[in-house]
Parts: C-alpha cells; sequence; structure tokens
C-alpha cells in the first residue's frame, strides 16, 4: 500500500471554514489553538549545542551570537513540527493496514496525538516552515511512502520515535521557555507509548527476509547523516561568521566534539535496533563501516544547503 507522505502538503487560507472547526477539536485536547510568538526567540541555550566551547562562536558579536542560537532553535522546531506532519501520514497508513480492532484503535489514538503535536510545535514557530533542503525528513517520507508493515514498525515505531524519545526529553531538559518545556515533556510521554506498541508487535517477529535490503538501505542512510555530526549548528554558525576556512571549520567540529557527538547518538541506535532483534541488519550495517563516526577533518569537509 502506498500513501503520500504530505511533507509538501498545503495548508489551508486563514479564512476556511473548516480552520474553527479543527480549533474547536484541537481546543478539546486542551489546546489553545493560539499561536505563540516565536520570532527573536532563543529557547535553547549555547551550551545546549555545545556552541560556548567554540572559539567561533565566542568571537562574534552579541547580535551575532543571538542570531545563531535563534537559528538552531528554529531548526530543531521546524523539525519537529515535520516529523510530527509525517506522522500523520504514518498512522495513517497503518491505521488502513491493521490487522485486528485493537491496533486499529491504537493507530487511531496516536494519530490524534500526532495532531496534536503539530498544533503545539506549531504555536512556537512565527510561521509556516518549509521542508526543503531536510534529506532527513525527505528520507522518513521515503519510508512511509514505499515501506510495508514489518519494516514500517520496525523502522519508524521502534527506532525513530525510540530515538525520538531520547531527542525529546533532552530538548525538554534544556529548553528555557516553560511553556516549550512542558509541552515538550508531553510529547515524550506520547512518543513512549508509541515506541512501547512497535516494540510489542514485533516481539517474537523481526523484520522478514524479504524486507531486510530496505530496511538495511535506510538505516545506513540514517546513520550517515548522524555520523557527520552537529552539521545544523555549525552551519548555523558558519553564516553568522561571514564563512570559515576548511580548518576553521574542522576545528568547530572538533570543539563541539564531533565523535562523541555522533558515537553517542550512533550507540543509541544500535541499542534500539537491537532490542527488536535485528542481528542480520546490525552485522551487515557493521560490515558496511556505517557505525564509526567520522572526525573533525572529515565532517568538516561536508556541506549541507542553508535552510
Amino acid at each position: 500500500m502506498r500513501i503520500s507522505a504530505g511533507l509538501d502538503l498545503p495548508h489551508l487560507p486563514g479564512g476556511h471554514p473548516l480552520r474553527p472547526i479543527l480549533g474547536a477539536a484541537l481546543r478539546r485536547k486542551g489546546l489553545s489553538g493560539a499561536r505563540a510568538s516565536g520570532a527573536g526567540k532563543a529557547h535553547w541555550d549555547a551550551a545546549h549545542f555545545g556552541l560556548d566551547k567554540t572559539r567561533a562562536y565566542r568571537e562574534l558579536s552579541e547580535r551575532g551570537r543571538r542570531q545563531v542560537l535563534e537559528a538552531c532553535g528554529r531548526s530543531l522546531l521546524e523539525e519537529g513540527y515535520f516529523i510530527e506532519k509525517l506522522g500523520l501520514a504514518f498512522t495513517a497508513k497503518m491505521t488502513a493496514l491493521s490487522r485486528t480492532t485493537e491496533e486499529r484503535q491504537l493507530y487511531c489514538l496516536f494519530a490524534a496525538d500526532e495532531a496534536a503535536h503539530l498544533a503545539v510545535i506549531g504555536s512556537f514557530l512565527p510561521g509556516v516552515p518549509s521542508p526543503q533542503g531536510n534529506p532527513f525528513l525527505r528520507l522518513i517520507a521515503r519510508v512511509i511512502e514505499e515501506g510495508a508493515k514489518p519494516g514500517l514498525t520496525y523502522l519508524i515505531q521502534v527506532v525513530l520515535e525510540g530515538w525520538g524519545v531520547s531527542h525529546y526529553r533532552d530538548l525538554a531538559a534544556g529548553c528555557r521557555d516553560p511553556e516549550l518545556a512542558r509541552a515538550l515533556a508531553g510529547i515524550v510521554r506520547d512518543e513512549a507509548l508509541h515506541h512501547g506498541s512497535g516494540a510489542a508487535l514485533l516481539e517474537g517477529a523481526p523484520v522478514p527476509e524479504s524486507e531486510r535490503a530496505f530496511v538495511t538501505e535506510i538505516l545506513a542512510s540514517l546513520i550517515s547523516m548522524v555520523r557527520a555530526g552537529p552539521q545544523e549548528a555549525a552551519g548555523h554558525l558558519e553564516r553568522a561568521a561571514g564563512g570559515l576556512t576548511l580548518a576553521a571549520r574542522a576545528r568547530v567540529f572538533s570543539e563541539l566534539d564531533c565523535r562523541g557527538h555522533s558515537a553517542r547518538r550512533i550507540k543509541r541506535l544500535q541499542t534500539l535496533m537491537a532490542a527488536a532483534e535485528s542481528g542480520p541488519i546490525l552485522e551487515t550495517l557493521q560490515s558496511k563501516g556505517v557505525l564509526t563516526p567520522l572526525d573533525a577533518s572529515a565532517c568538516a569537509k561536508i556541506r549541507t544547503p542553508p535552510r
């Protein structure tokens, strides 16, 4: 079964009659529907991104440092916004593919969670963001559109939503905005349920051999992004500095502890993969050499498009 991931799905115009109905439905879930002003706010400090340890950040003006923090925080929220938007497509597909009444109930309830998360994260953004230039989002969209049921359960619920629990927990812990921190903590609780259900559905039934090639390819692409280090923070820092030499970029990645940053995330992914009996998949990834983080010099040579 194929379904559009809807990453570029448009939004209704402001005066559309469906908007107040959606607003009423969101209020029934305890969401006000009011849009917070996300412009000009740094929701996380320099220490959250490790930027305080870099010479290039410390040499910026106060305005430049503020711009970097605002850009880094906005990127986090925009990515979260689109992940939740993709969650709507995922739960729609899994609802249709469900084989029992209880499973279908569960995915319908999870869909409501994703809709609420999308509204909450969107309320902290100054406008509707664009998914352009984010290969991670395109990768998830491909999984949703092309994946079969067991592979989807493994990749999205076990691996990515399991990773999302840690990710959102870290964001909540480091957030300087109490309202946003509470919202992120609520998402953590929901994501833990989503992840737990995926593990339960796959218990005793590992990814079938027919889907392993697809799953392995997706995981190799995902880990390749992770092993490249904190490219987003480094990119925002470079743009604020007006450009950096290759040597200066390498120093930034070294100061950001790119190897440690990547190693911790890869280890977390390995733990999640191993929890679902993915021995053959892990062995293949190990043989490809994609589980080893890149050093600062290699990270510096990678160029990601500005967002």
